[in-house]
């Protein structure tokens, strides 16, 4: 009901952009897998934090994939971030499109970051689940009936 306009994560050090607008749910589950699991992944795998998320889709009221028909989003609800990439301290920009497939660290790093976000959010898509997310994550909370969670 009450939408958050998401400018940084974790108290201001990262930041969104362009700017997200969020449901609470989705917010504190983007917040703290940039904490616990994304910052790591990184120190891990470049030496050096995220200073910025790159993302591509927040709050949008449509349907699944944009299409005129079908199932409404979990974008429509405010429940779902599409990621497209990152940016390291340092200015290095890690893509999905291009990292996904590129070198090793920013293999390594984004798969991480997938399998990270299997375990904090109910829906990741990415490359290879479909053509629509070959250049970014998706990301939701989307409640399902038994605890069912999807990670593509």
């Amino acid at each position: 009901d009450r939408p958050f306009r998401v400018l940084a994560l974790n108290e201001g050090t990262v930041e969104v952009s362009p700017k997200a607008t969020l449901a609470c749910p989705a917010l504190a589950s983007v917040d703290r897998w940039m904490l616990e699991d994304i910052q790591p992944a990184a120190m891990a795998w470049f030496g050096q934090p995220v200073a910025k998320v790159k993302q591509m889709s927040s709050y949008s009221c449509r349907n699944m994939n944009g299409g005129p028909r079908g199932k409404i989003s979990e974008h429509a609800f405010g429940n779902a971030l599409d990621i497209g990439g990152f940016v390291l301290a340092d200015g290095r920009e890690v893509t999905v499109k291009k990292g996904w497939k590129g070198q090793s660290d920013e293999q390594g790093f984004l798969r991480t970051v997938q399998a990270t976000g299997c375990q904090r959010f109910t829906t990741v898509l990415g490359p290879g689940s479909n053509a629509a997310h070959e250049d970014h994550l998706h990301l939701d909370v989307k409640a399902r009936r038994g605890g069912l969670r999807l990670c593509q």
